[in-house]
């Protein structure tokens, strides 16, 4: 369930704030209340966004808070787990070759520091969201036997999302990868 920002007590001996975006300050397309008042309590201090969420890619997510009616930051303060999986892939394997499960955003991430390969991937990487299938499945699994590390890009069963205007419990990145 999503509750918002009830209440904002910042103590200028914090460095810094991680901000976690969904079910924070928005839930899908509606942003959450107290939401516009901590954005603007957090403007002037060090803060970065954070989401485990691989699907959006950091613009579509500052477009996702101007389309709800919050200021949309700058794409350099967003980190999402697909943008924070590929650095960590790329500290492992420089050019690595990847075979990527999941949403849009998480195929962006990797392309900007690996080579997408469903043949002789280095990694299969779980993320979530559309484009899965038991064709791509079949080509993890099979990618996986022949020695290719498997990646989860967050550990959730499940995740809470609207389609076709009705609440809906889809599988989320650690379910998925339980199917490789």
């Amino acid at each position: 369930m999503a509750y918002g920002v009830q209440a904002v007590v910042f103590d200028r001996r914090h460095a810094a704030f991680l901000v976690d975006m969904d079910g924070v300050l928005f839930h899908g397309s509606r942003s959450l209340p107290g939401a516009a008042a901590f954005l603007d309590a957090l403007s002037g201090l060090a803060h970065c966004f954070v989401t485990n969420n691989p699907i959006r890619t950091p613009e579509q997510i500052a477009e996702h808070f101007e389309a709800i009616g919050l200021p949309g930051p700058p794409i350099d303060r967003i980190v999402t787990s697909a943008d924070a999986t590929a650095q960590w892939l790329s500290s492992q394997n420089a050019g690595f070759r990847y075979l990527a499960i999941g949403g849009g955003g998480l195929a962006v991430a990797l392309a900007d520091l690996g080579i997408a390969d469903d043949e002789r991937a280095d990694f299969v990487v779980v993320g979530e969201g559309p484009g899965i299938d038991f064709e791509v499945l079949t080509k993890a699994i099979n990618l996986v036997f022949c020695g290719a590390r498997l990646v989860c890009t967050n550990p959730d069963h499940s995740v809470d999302a609207t389609v076709d205007g009705k609440h809906r419990v889809l599988p989320g990145g650690g379910a998925l990868g339980c199917l490789v």
